[in-house]
């Protein structure tokens, strides 16, 4: 049973940490977002700018361009994170399983043990009992 409890203890560390790991991973997420929003922004206005010669139609360009080429970038490392939160969240609910799994078996052995030890208390009382009556009868 010891074992049992030191097993549990540890389980609810590691569960304790993969629940911070998945605070943080959720945070990156949202900056990412922000981030996606903000390039998106961006790309969104330059899609209104008047232009007036080829050098600013060529700048204006390579600049959608490289918002382009960061929104991809961003795009993969949002999902990189969400794949991460997924597994993240499947390993904290496996160990919240296996952890209401080892709960319930140290009940019932609990329980168990207490029946087993009331029924042993039960046998020596019934001894005794007979053991008594037998020494009232001579």
């Amino acid at each position: 049973m010891k074992k049992l409890d030191r097993i549990l203890k540890v389980m609810e560390k590691q569960i304790q940490n993969d629940i911070f790991q998945l605070n943080q991973i959720r945070k990156e997420i949202l900056d990412k977002e922000e981030k996606r929003v903000y390039l998106l922004t961006e790309l969104e206005k330059t899609e209104n700018l008047k232009i007036k010669d080829a050098l600013e139609l060529k700048l204006l360009r390579e600049y959608q361009r490289f918002l382009n080429e960061q929104l991809k970038k961003v795009d993969s490392e949002l999902n990189s994170l969400k794949e991460t939160e997924k597994h993240i969240l499947e390993s904290i609910k496996e160990k919240n399983a296996q952890k209401k799994a080892i709960e319930s078996y140290i009940s019932k052995k609990s329980i168990q043990q207490e029946v087993k030890r009331q029924f042993e208390e039960a046998i020596q009382n019934s001894d005794n009992y007979n053991r008594n009556f037998v020494n009232n009868l001579l």
